[in-house]
């Protein structure tokens, strides 16, 4: 898992990217690690963002949100870290 301050870093430098394709390189070094990003930071990540959704959302459920579109779980998960 990421401390609180790896995980606002991360997501400070994947949120301006989350709108365009990430090349393999950008891809791995997000969800294997590399640099300064810890292995994983990106499924930490989308694991947070899910958790925020579904305690705003309390009829939801994970398979539910298999259907929805990224766009509307990350802004109905009003996820900050």
């Amino acid at each position: 898992m990421l401390t609180p301050e790896q995980e606002e870093h991360a997501w400070q430098e994947l949120r301006p990217l989350l709108h365009h394709k990430l090349t393999e390189k950008g891809h791995l070094r997000f969800f294997l690690g590399a640099g300064d990003l810890p292995e994983s930071t990106g499924y930490a990540l989308g694991y947070h963002i899910v958790q925020h959704y579904l305690a705003r959302h309390p009829g939801s459920s994970p398979s539910k949100l298999v259907q929805a579109e990224s766009d509307e779980i990350l802004r109905g998960s009003g996820y900050s870290p």
